[in-house]
């Protein structure tokens, strides 16, 4: 009676971890996914932003006239406004990114897959691969040069003419 009541068991866990393993699996390829569709919304947030500063800076200097008075030439910060706030989208869904890796990372570990996922690629010892290091160092350019270019020119649009 004791053999059936182990069989039972044993059977009991082994569906219970079937479960679980499907539950994580199924967990692991929508954050998979996730990922994806994030990493998108980055790309179409930063060319949104270097487009809409493009555009509004050419509108703003094909229509100098208009925008001569003092109390209009604060419209000229308004590139770099939005450089900020579609950085701080990009930053906050970069954020997001992290921790869904960083859960990925635990569901690989759980199933003794650890140091076998994308994730681990940018951890700091990956970091020193090139291809993580120039799309860091890309991402910081971008943000750096719109920031700076549309500060710049709203500064000297605003204060030095």
């Amino acid at each position: 009676m004791a053999t059936n009541n182990n069989k039972i068991s044993n059977s009991t866990t082994e569906i219970d971890n079937i479960r679980n393993f499907e539950f994580h699996m199924e967990e692991f390829k929508q954050l998979k996914a996730e990922i994806i569709l994030h990493q998108n919304m980055r790309f179409q947030i930063e060319t949104f932003a270097a487009t809409a500063v493009f555009v509004t800076t050419s509108y703003l200097f094909s229509n100098e006239q208009t925008f001569e008075a003092v109390s209009v030439k604060f419209i000229w910060w308004l590139p770099t406004l939005i450089t900020i706030t579609a950085f701080s989208i990009s930053a906050m869904i970069s954020q997001g990114m992290t921790i869904a890796g960083c859960y990925i990372k635990k569901i690989e570990c759980l199933y003794g897959m650890d140091g076998q996922g994308w994730e681990n690629y940018l951890h700091p010892e990956g970091m020193r691969r090139k291809g993580v290091r120039s799309i860091i160092i890309s991402k910081i350019f971008f943000w750096t040069f719109l920031a700076a270019t549309s500060m710049s020119i709203a500064f000297t649009m605003t204060f030095l003419r």
